[in-house]
């Protein structure tokens, strides 16, 4: 989302200020919620490793091989997105937006129009709906694969409730990627480079309500690998929709749940059990626990694939453009050190 306005073409790096401004503007970006990864400017790859160990006893003679070292290489390639709207500026002369017009017959298009409303309203829209992708988006494809599971109980298996996410999923067609929630339900991040169900720790919930949403954290909570939070180092979060800092204001404002524990609250910010919650635009009834860096937002905001224009599309009218193309991608690693909960 390389943002900002000018009446020619943008084509910048990261470190220009005015692109930043408008990048880091919605707040999965700019409270740094997800590892951001810029500069891919085709494609990236990311490397995971593993290991198992046997211990055995101790022989004089060849030992027996036991345990294994794993190792997989996922090739990641952004996609390209556009947001596109023509208009007509020349009503503008008849409303209170006249008095910033520059004298002259031609002009119809304020600066102050383009700044506020522009480089405003629209292109924090654009921000804001890029997040929105980010988070919950579905290709066709993916839909039809998902419904074509069977769902089962064992961690291996899809749920009923996943496959009804899944199915309700936005898509924009020909925009070929799928958001951090479906990919952790089915991907081809795997050893095998095949599609399959994801490797997170599924946790099958229910409507979560201002009364029970306590018991609902606390099924994520034990879903919660134990290495996961050994680990945490202060990098794992509580995803949770943004309607939940109601019904946990909601839960907490009654004395009873208040003392019962789980939740706390200091200025805006909530935890429970000690994990820090991030209200972002996730489906209702659907949370994550997992490390801010096994999540991955991938673009490539450096390369000059980012560019915002502005300008008449025929200097022949008074007709105008407002256009934006940017790169975006969803990836999740360590996927069985992450757990989901879908309702």
């Amino acid at each position: 989302m390389a943002l900002t306005i000018t009446a020619v073409d943008l084509r910048g790096k990261f470190a220009d200020p005015a692109i930043a401004e408008l990048v880091f503007e919605n707040n999965t970006v700019a409270n740094e919620l997800v590892t951001f990864q810029d500069d891919v400017k085709s494609s990236t790859v990311f490397s995971e490793n593993g290991a198992t160990v046997s211990m055995q006893a101790f022989t004089a003679g060849v030992p027996i091989s036991a345990g294994s070292l794993d190792s997989f290489d996922k090739l990641i390639t952004p996609v390209l997105g556009q947001f596109h709207q023509e208009f007509d500026p020349t009503g503008l002369r008849l409303s209170s937006w006249k008095r910033n017009l520059k004298a002259g017959a031609y002009n119809f298009l304020p600066d102050d129009y383009t700044k506020l409303i522009i480089g405003g309203v629209y292109a924090k829209k654009i921000s804001f709906d890029a997040e929105n992708k980010f988070w919950n988006h579905a290709t066709a494809t993916y839909k039809s694969a998902v419904a074509g599971l069977t769902a089962a109980s064992p961690n291996t298996s899809v749920s009923t409730q996943e496959q009804a996410l899944a199915a309700a999923s936005p898509t924009v067609p020909s925009l070929l990627f799928n958001g951090v929630i479906q990919y952790m339900i089915y991907n081809d991040a795997n050893a095998a480079n095949t599609l399959a169900v994801g490797g997170r720790q599924k946790v099958v919930g229910t409507t979560i309500t201002s009364i029970n949403i306590r018991d609902e954290y606390n099924k994520l909570f034990i879903g919660i690998p134990p290495l996961t939070l050994e680990n945490a180092d202060g990098d794992l979060y509580w995803y949770a929709p943004k309607s939940h800092r109601q019904l946990i204001a909601i839960y907490n404002s009654t004395p009873a749940n208040y003392q019962s524990g789980g939740y706390a609250q200091s200025g805006n910010d909530w935890t429970f059990n000690g994990i820090p919650i991030k209200f972002v635009p996730i489906p209702e009834n659907c949370m994550i626990a997992a490390k801010r860096s096994y999540i991955n937002w991938c673009t490539d905001l450096m390369s000059d694939l980012n560019e915002f224009k502005l300008d008449q599309w025929d200097k022949r009218t008074q007709l105008w453009f407002v256009q934006t193309v940017f790169s975006i991608f969803a990836h999740v690693t360590n996927q069985k050190f992450n757990a989901l909960y879908v309702g």
